[in-house]
């Protein structure tokens, strides 16, 4: 499958910017995943389904839109625990209540509106009573303009407005890039120190305002988080 900048495929994308940020996606929702049966929706070339196997998900289930992107997906992760199918997001190919989590990273922006809210229906349709949906998407209000693949982005209140009305609990977070250096004394380096392990030190280098965050996380389920 060649790269075509609508999917992330790591052997194109490992020394590239795309790949830190899809994969620290997928790190942040397999805290959500053990034991646990799991969809990846919109699963592209199928990286994340299998980083979501391997953090301890008991079954993980990778659908998407196209078939040349399933067949691939296949042919490179050939594991029983994990299913590809070909499916859309307002028609997700699973029974009622099947699911514990649903993690969609980066998939509302390529469909418009009434897919969006469709896509929300299925997520409920198909999660059990207290399941977890984990989903991402660019804020558009930051994110550069002009991608191709993208039908309806959304700033941060639609994002959690349409959120909202599907599930009593959301909890929002925020994705970033920061670039940095520093040359610090070791008196500069103690002034705030975040950690208790020896010779570890941490200062905040960044603080952004949530309306400015480049991408945008939720959780969300109908029972307690």
């Amino acid at each position: 499958m060649e790269f075509t900048g609508e999917r992330m495929i790591p052997e194109y994308n490992k020394e590239q910017e795309i790949y830190l940020e899809h994969i620290s996606r997928y790190i942040f929702a397999s805290q959500f995943v053990k034991e646990k049966a799991v969809l990846d929706i919109a699963c592209g070339s199928g990286y994340g389904a299998d980083f979501l196997l391997k953090s301890g998900a008991n079954k993980v289930y990778g659908v998407d839109i196209s078939k040349e992107s399933v067949d691939y997906c296949k042919k490179k992760y050939n594991d029983k625990k994990i299913d590809f199918l070909t499916g859309s997001v307002d028609n997700i190919p699973i029974a009622n209540g099947e699911l514990d989590v649903i993690v969609s990273m980066e998939t509302l922006e390529h469909v418009d509106e009434n897919a969006q809210i469709k896509f929300l229906a299925e997520s409920k349709r198909v999660l059990s009573p207290n399941g977890i949906l984990v989903i991402s998407t660019p804020n558009s209000i930051i994110f550069p303009k002009g991608s191709p693949f993208h039908i309806k982005e959304l700033d941060l209140k639609e994002f959690s407005s349409i959120l909202k009305a599907k599930f009593k609990n959301v909890k929002l977070f925020y994705q970033d890039n920061i670039e940095s250096n520093y040359i610090m004394s070791e008196d500069m380096l103690k002034i705030e120190i975040l950690s208790e392990k020896p010779n570890l030190y941490a200062r905040k280098i960044n603080r952004l305002d949530p309306m400015e965050s480049m991408y945008l996380i939720a959780v969300c389920s109908d029972s307690d988080l």
